[in-house]
């Protein structure tokens, strides 16, 4: 009998000048956004945090369930930058609709996009 191992993540590659594509979606797919002024409240801590954390958010794309962001990172891992946009619209999401505990996860992958390649429906961003 053959026994099965769990191999470990590989550590992400970290660097000032890496693009990434995250996708942060609600747990088990479930609806993140319900109004518009959820989609506001998610777009200023977007702001905040990447004033913050020094982070270029090139483009980005609020779907109902999911959202996609064109990160470049500046000093700051991209781990530490999103957990504080996840975290903060979390704890508002909980406060507005009563609800309790984590309700997103995300996951990332190294692009080599440029920011001329990117089209609607994204929104661009000035960074």
């Amino acid at each position: 009998m053959l026994a099965q191992f769990s191999m470990a993540r590989r550590p992400r590659l970290f660097g000032p000048v890496l693009l990434y594509h995250v996708i942060a979606r609600g747990n088990q797919r479930q609806q993140t956004f319900f109004e518009e002024a959820d989609y506001g409240a998610y777009l200023r801590r977007l702001a905040l945090s990447r004033e913050r954390q020094a982070v270029s958010l090139l483009a980005y794309c609020l779907m109902p369930n999911h959202v996609h962001l064109l990160v470049r990172t500046g000093d700051t891992p991209l781990s530490k930058f999103m957990q504080g946009v996840q975290q903060s619209y979390t704890l508002r999401f909980n406060r507005v609709y009563k609800k309790s505990g984590t309700f997103s996860r995300a996951a990332t992958t190294r692009s080599s996009a440029t920011p001329s390649r990117i089209y609607s429906p994204w929104s661009a961003i000035s960074t």
